[in-house]
């Protein structure tokens, strides 16, 4: 997604929507205790001035008069030891509030965070296999992880913190409005003019690094992938320099404009210090010309101090979360992008049907194109496929053999014609059903760093593995002797991609995880290219033992060998099945 294309408008209302009913209220529920912890703050500031009135009148409120009077009039009756305890008392129960509340706060957050990066993962695999082809893999891992998390922690967090900073900021201003009104006006004639200045030169500036900082961060995360990804390449062509300098020039570039958003991050508390002191001489100016006496000057200094130590944090805080809230906008565009209608998807995902599998699977007058592209690699095929059968589906490179085969396993939906299973069609309610009864083993398939024992019972955790099927599948796979030639045996932890199997190892560990599933059907990509003959055999020999005890098994391959197993030889050409071999009737 490029950044540049968002122009959101962000409100209050668009966030909630992206919230359930019961987060909203727990969110409503945060933002009432963020304004009542706020109300506490600055009673338990104002609470403190009793107390420097007491000091500096100690005949409490007969020597004293006006505001400064009236004041000391409420505590005549309280000694300062009781008020001393008190404001402690309450400065302790303020603190521990705030650490309950900090933590609530915190934990309801990363709940959100963990719920919409689970939902974002959901819907990642419930997406269209030909919108997963065009998906890069670094921007599916960053809607997954980051932007979830951006939102919670710099959208929703900084809506709660705005709000309790702009009600402590309001209250304070109002007491000290109270305390002498003309104060207000020289606080306004310094903040907001800050105010402004900072918000239009974030707008001006700061947002225009930080939009291209977040549109090269994730290509220099593909560039960095790409490059480790072709590791024995690069060495052979002596082409490492390549990805080491496109990764290093534009990690300069982000790097660079990272270090500008840190400097201009530490505005606000750089220009509201200069704000606070040229306050504190504008009302230093303002008693010495004014001829207020001595006695309003201290108790003044004394809020104005009380008043600052909360107002500025809480002001600098609202400048901070009003800029990240406008930077990190785009996350409630991707949301409602990516989540729309992710409550319908869900519901109907839930909605499975039983959909057997006993005599046949038929392709009627199926066709594929994928939508960017001209050239159609299905037209018009029609081809029944029966139970016990071994099916070798052949044909030259790019002509839809692959793509025919996700078609049978139902990841691609979107064909013309129909998939008939014992003459009922595949439907979006029967296809998990269905697919409960594939194994499929894919030309490039994924091999987990993990344990062999993880690669084969994919998916399942330890204790959920059952011991015998894993045996089983094992066995059929021809990896006995490799398992028990390893010090660890299934235990064995594997690098990242297979790195340390060989491609025989890789294919034969991937039909074992396919085996595993105990399927009725095997759909297999070019499992035997990379075995040597006896391998080939062996796994052959086990395919056909599988069809003779009514497994149904649908190979693409090219190798001659392979065709003495068969039952049937299956010809894609022209995006058309243009040959069918009957090798021997299957009983």
């Amino acid at each position: 997604m490029k950044y540049a294309a968002i122009k959101s408008r962000l409100s209050g209302l668009q966030v909630l929507r992206l919230l359930s009913d019961e987060q909203r209220t727990s969110f409503s529920k945060h933002i009432l205790f963020s304004i009542v912890l706020a109300l506490f703050e600055v009673f338990s500031l104002t609470s403190v001035l009793p107390l420097l009135f007491y000091l500096i009148h100690p005949t409490g409120s007969k020597s004293a008069t006006g505001i400064v009077g009236h004041i000391l009039s409420l505590t005549d009756s309280v000694s300062w030891i009781t008020l001393l305890i008190c404001v402690l008392i309450l400065f302790l129960i303020k603190n521990i509030a705030g650490v309950w509340q900090t933590n609530s706060q915190l934990k309801f957050l990363n709940e959100l965070y963990l719920s919409f990066s689970e939902r974002i993962y959901h819907r990642f695999y419930s997406q269209p296999w030909s919108a997963y082809t065009h998906e890069n893999s670094a921007e599916a891992f960053r809607k997954i992880k980051n932007t979830a998390f951006d939102f919670t922690s710099y959208v929703l967090n900084n809506y709660l913190l705005l709000i309790t900073d702009v009600v402590i900021c309001l209250l304070m201003i109002v007491i000290m409005a109270w305390f002498d009104f003309r104060i207000l006006f020289v606080i306004l004639f310094l903040f907001l003019p800050i105010g402004i200045f900072y918000y239009f030169f974030r707008k001006k500036v700061i947002l225009k690094i930080d939009q291209s900082f977040r549109e090269l961060t994730p290509v220099t995360n593909i560039v960095l992938t790409q490059g480790i990804s072709a590791y024995t390449e690069a060495r052979i062509y002596k082409k490492q320099h390549y990805f080491i300098k496109r990764f290093i020039e534009l990690s300069r570039i982000t790097t660079a404009q990272l270090s500008d958003l840190k400097t201009f991050s530490g505005l606000p508390a750089r220009i509201l210090e200069i704000a606070g002191i040229l306050l504190f001489a504008g009302i230093v100016a303002y008693v010495k010309l004014g001829g207020i006496s001595e006695q309003h000057v201290l108790v003044f200094i004394g809020l104005f101090s009380l008043a600052l130590y909360r107002i500025m944090p809480s002001f600098t805080r609202m400048l901070q979360s009003l800029s990240q809230i406008q930077s990190y906008a785009y996350t409630v565009t991707e949301l409602k992008e990516t989540l729309g209608d992710s409550e319908a998807a869900t519901s109907s995902a839930k909605d499975i049907a039983k959909i057997d599998f006993n005599t046949s699977i038929a392709l009627h007058d199926v066709s594929f194109q994928y939508e960017d592209k001209s050239k159609v690699l299905l037209d018009h095929v029609t081809f029944e496929i029966r139970k016990g059968e071994f099916i070798v589906l052949e044909g030259p490179s790019g002509t839809g053999k692959t793509t025919l085969l996700h078609i049978l396993s139902g990841i691609i939906a979107n064909y013309k014609g129909a998939l008939l299973i014992d003459g009922a069609p595949l439907t979006a309610e029967t296809v998990s059903y269905w697919q409960s009864q594939i194994g499929l083993v894919t030309q490039s398939p994924v091999i987990l760093q993990d344990t062999l024992l993880h690669n084969i019972a994919f998916g399942e955790f330890e204790d959920e593995v059952d011991n015998v099927r894993l045996a089983d599948a094992i066995r059929s796979a021809g990896l006995d002797a490799f398992v028990k030639s390893l010090p660890e045996g299934i235990y064995t932890l594997i690098g990242e991609n297979g790195v340390t199997l060989s491609g025989g190892q890789r294919q034969r560990l991937c039909l074992a995880r396919a085996l595993y599933r105990q399927p009725k059907v095997l759909l297999l990509d070019e499992v035997t290219n990379q075995l040597d003959e006896e391998n080939k055999v062996y796994i052959l020999s086990v395919l056909q033992r599988m069809c003779n005890s009514g497994k149904t098994v649908v190979l693409i391959s090219h190798d001659p060998l392979v065709r003495k197993f068969a039952s049937r030889i299956l010809r894609l050409e022209d995006a058309a099945l243009v040959q069918t071999n009957l090798q021997k009737q299957v009983g």
